[in-house]
């Protein structure tokens, strides 16, 4: 079945999230591949992903917590860019992202957050002073990823445009691969050094 072209604005949304955690992970140096998409039904049950190599050196403590941090920017990414509306950040649209389609992603981020925990406060949880360090972790955190997204928001929106684009038929999948993505003019200029 056909996705008409006034459907797909109600799906823009997540492949605005896609395109958030491709171009945050590579801003932060992860390499990348593939971005999927399919949309199952009118009701917006979907599938997305955006394929990215988690694999990165660790050779001590300090490297562990730096490769957490960026996990997690990368994931909140998804949901900040899900929210976007009027080059701004729409936060009701991103708690709800987290409740619901960045379920997995915000399960992740949390187990990543409790590994730079139990590294930096190494203490009984209930530490007034541990939990407010933690609280400063995560909003440290939260405002990066914010950064990042605001300010490749336009990166982000022309990448959910080509994906919400390739999409013709409910439960079809459509995929930007590497080769794609690094074909496009600002994705050159801006990880590849020419246009």
């Amino acid at each position: 079945m056909i996705i008409e072209e006034n459907q797909k604005e109600n799906f823009r949304k997540y492949a605005n999230h896609e395109a958030g955690h491709y171009i945050v992970a590579r801003l932060l140096g992860f390499k990348t591949t593939d971005i999927k998409i399919i949309i199952k039904n009118h009701e917006g049950v979907h599938d997305a992903s955006c394929v990215i190599r988690l694999d990165s050196p660790i050779e001590n403590i300090k490297d562990v917590v730096d490769y957490c941090k960026k996990r997690i920017i990368i994931l909140y990414a998804g949901a900040y860019s899900q929210a976007l509306e009027n080059n701004t950040i729409d936060y009701r649209e991103f708690n709800q992202a987290l409740k619901c389609n960045a379920l997995s992603d915000h399960e992740k981020l949390w187990e990543s957050l409790h590994i730079i925990r139990n590294i930096e406060f190494p203490k009984e949880t209930l530490d007034p002073e541990i939990n407010l360090g933690y609280a400063n972790i995560k909003s440290e955190l939260l405002r990066k990823s914010q950064q990042l997204v605001l300010e490749n928001k336009d990166l982000i929106l022309e990448i959910g445009d080509k994906l919400i684009n390739g999409l013709i038929n409910y439960d079809v999948q459509f995929v930007l691969s590497e080769e794609q993505l690094n074909s496009i003019p600002s994705i050159k200029n801006k990880f590849l050094g020419n246009g």
